[in-house]
């Protein structure tokens, strides 16, 4: 019976947790920090990033 309990406090939780952050970002009042600049500049992180190495530099022989 506990467990029971304990599992509906959680799907309860997170449901709580959902609908508010979908309220939230519903009401188009959220903007993420960085404007557009944040976007390429992350973009550029994860390029330089992906191979493990700057993409201007070559890789080792």
């Amino acid at each position: 019976m506990r467990e029971r309990i304990a599992y509906v406090i959680l799907v309860g939780v997170m449901f709580l947790l959902f609908a508010l952050t979908f309220a939230i970002l519903g009401r188009g009042e959220y903007e993420p920090p960085g404007g557009e600049h944040g976007a390429v500049v992350s973009y550029e992180v994860a390029v330089s990033g992906a191979a493990g190495h700057p993409p201007s530099l070559p890789a080792h022989a």
